[in-house]
């Protein structure tokens, strides 16, 4: 996770209070958030000040999660709940 989502969740900002702020579309601060696309400069000087924070750190990586401990765990949890789940008889394919 780039820190910028790392800060924006530890003001308990959402993408879009933020994008707003910062003059910037939703969808491309969530690309900007998950690597898929790169801030102009004046992007990331305006987000940084929404952020409090310089702009150069906000594009690095960051290896703990700011919903606590136990978020990463709860969230390998759900993945296995869901491909341990069996699948549904829809009636197709029955002998």
């Amino acid at each position: 996770m780039r820190y910028l989502k790392f800060r924006r969740l530890e003001l308990n900002l959402t993408g879009r209070e933020v994008a707003r702020k910062a003059r910037i579309w939703p969808q491309v601060l969530s690309d900007i958030e998950r690597g898929r696309l790169n801030p102009t400069d004046d992007e990331l000087k305006r987000i940084a000040k929404v952020l409090d924070c310089p702009p150069d750190r906000l594009l690095v990586g960051v290896d703990a999660s700011p919903l606590g401990d136990g978020a990463a765990a709860r969230a390998a949890e759900r993945e296995r709940t869901i491909v341990d789940r069996p699948a549904r008889n829809t009636g197709c394919n029955q002998a």
